[in-house]
């Protein structure tokens, strides 16, 4: 595999051992809120649904269709999206607005399972902290992970390396009482 070599060094550098896990099987497994569709089945029309009649009608379409007129040519696009065109035009239209609720549902399940089986959200926690924000998606109040930067002079690795872990080791988290986000 070809990322292996780099895998070994930063479980060796991290001191730790990695964890593999099959997701469809421990999907089939755990059987997430009475699913029992294998995981490729139940993603087969998600981002579909979700995504694509907003990307389409939202933005592409319109510049998709100026730039043709004015250049007389399609526009360059990404390889996904140039295959995209034909389904933007044919299959994306019908999709209806039921799919798409449909597909955000199918999506809070499968981040509702995935953060409850594969990385609990203790573990996945930055080492900064986190900070409360009103999701706009939600109307929740949720946890955004708070991260930062450390910049030292060339040949301070070390120091940083040690700074950083002292700093872990001291429990010196970002509390979210100080956190300003004005």
């Amino acid at each position: 595999m070809v990322f292996d070599k780099y895998i070994s060094r930063l479980e060796t550098f991290l001191g730790i051992v990695r964890s593999t896990i099959d997701l469809g099987t421990l999907w089939l497994e755990t059987n997430p809120e009475g699913v029992d569709t294998p995981l490729d089945e139940y993603f087969a029309h998600v981002f579909d649904w979700a995504a694509n009649p907003d990307q389409w009608s939202g933005f592409l379409k319109d510049f998709v269709e100026s730039y043709e007129a004015k250049e007389g040519k399609l526009p360059v696009l990404n390889p996904q999206l140039r295959f995209k065109r034909q389904a933007f035009l044919d299959y994306i239209p019908t999709i209806t607005v039921d799919q798409q609720a449909e597909s955000v549902r199918l999506l809070k399940i499968y981040q509702q399972w995935f953060y409850s089986h594969v990385i609990p959200v203790d573990e996945a926690r930055p080492i900064a902290g986190t900070t409360p924000y009103k999701s706009k998606y939600t109307n929740k109040t949720e946890q955004l992970p708070a991260a930062l930067g450390i910049v030292g002079s060339k040949g301070s690795d070390i120091m940083l390396a040690e700074l950083i872990s002292a700093l872990d080791t001291e429990g010196a988290m970002i509390s979210n009482a100080e956190v300003d986000l004005r």
